[in-house]
């Protein structure tokens, strides 16, 4: 019922939803019972922490039930709260939107990027915003890794994730 209502509020903003369910129940599914813990973690990058930032409740919960299939998923509401916890947590990298209260994706990209200890995180931003090439460009030119406009595919922003992770030397 929950997964339901998940799928069903955030279908607007993703393509290919299901697919992503098929493909990752195909992927487990695939595992045998003799792989070890250590092998499906390595498989499946749990040990990585990925922040994910989003006031719609719908998509930050949405994206932290399917993500969390892949990795250890926090989440925020706004780029204060989002602050808060990457320098708590130092995660391996920030999925957000750009659009949120208080402090926006922009912002919270920026004081990241100025953060000695935290400047490292590879950002990815979201945005609704599909045909405004200029807040793509100011995304990046403020120090955001990759730009992601909604509606996405799942599955290519699990393998922008994974491309992040893999030139950072997180992931192999």
């Amino acid at each position: 019922e929950a997964v339901h209502r998940i799928k069903k509020g955030a279908s607007s903003l993703i393509k290919d939803v299901e697919d992503f369910y098929d493909l990752d129940h195909k992927t487990l599914s695939n595992l045998s019972y003799s792989t070890t813990y250590d092998e499906k973690i390595k498989l499946f990058n749990f040990e990585k922490n990925i922040l994910v930032v989003d006031d719609n409740k719908e998509m930050c919960g949405f994206l932290k039930f399917v993500l969390s299939k892949l990795y250890k998923v926090h989440t925020a509401e706004d780029g204060e709260e989002a602050l808060r916890i990457a320098k708590e947590i130092k995660p391996d990298l920030i999925v957000s939107d750009i659009m949120m209260p208080k402090v926006d994706g922009y912002e919270l990209c920026r004081k990241i990027k100025a953060d000695k200890d935290l400047s490292i995180i590879p950002i990815i931003l979201l945005t609704a915003r599909a045909n405004n090439v200029y807040a793509r460009i100011k995304g990046l030119e403020i120090g955001a890794d990759d730009y992601l406009v909604k509606p996405f595919n799942v599955k290519e922003l699990v393998a922008r994730i994974n491309a992040l992770l893999r030139m950072r030397g997180l992931y192999t």
